[in-house]
């Protein structure tokens, strides 16, 4: 359990550098605009995703940890990996 809290401390200040971290207040009911852009959203189980995203209304999703309007960490080096692969 006490590792399981580390690795939730370190990711959330990993979430933080990179994005704007849902806060509490983020995650009560509201009005948002339907703007979408693309961005980073991380979730709580440690995995970030490349898609298109609110701050606004996702972060009421208690599953997602961040949100950053940009690329995700390492996401070229996947699409790379991806590339080398599909071309062998």
């Amino acid at each position: 359990m006490a590792r399981f809290i580390v690795l939730l401390v370190v990711f959330m200040v990993f979430a933080s550098v990179f994005g704007k971290v849902c806060t509490p207040e983020d995650r009560k009911p509201r009005i948002c605009t339907k703007e979408l852009r693309l961005g980073c959203v991380c979730y709580t189980d440690g995995t970030c995703v490349q898609k298109m995203c609110n701050q606004c209304s996702d972060c009421i999703n208690p599953s997602i940890v961040s949100i950053d309007y940009g690329a995700c960490p390492g996401a070229s080096e996947e699409k790379k990996i991806i590339e080398t692969d599909l071309a062998n």
